[in-house]
């Protein structure tokens, strides 16, 4: 994960180099956070589900 953080360029490079700046227990804090988020579950037939985890309609600009 912390490599793939660190990969991002383009838009996402001034997020990759604030990354680079932090304290390296910061930067874990963040790696930990990310692990935390939650994927899709295996039923799901959209890349929206709603908080119970049913699939819903995607908000405008989300690509389906």
């Amino acid at each position: 994960m912390r490599e793939a953080v660190l990969a991002h360029h383009g838009e996402a490079e001034a997020s990759a180099t604030a990354f680079r700046a932090l304290a390296k227990c910061d930067q874990d804090s963040v790696i930990e956070f990310l692990k935390s988020l939650q994927t899709l579950p295996p039923t799901a037939r959209s890349l929206c589900v709603d908080e119970n985890r049913r699939d819903t309609d995607c908000p405008p600009g989300i690509q389906p």
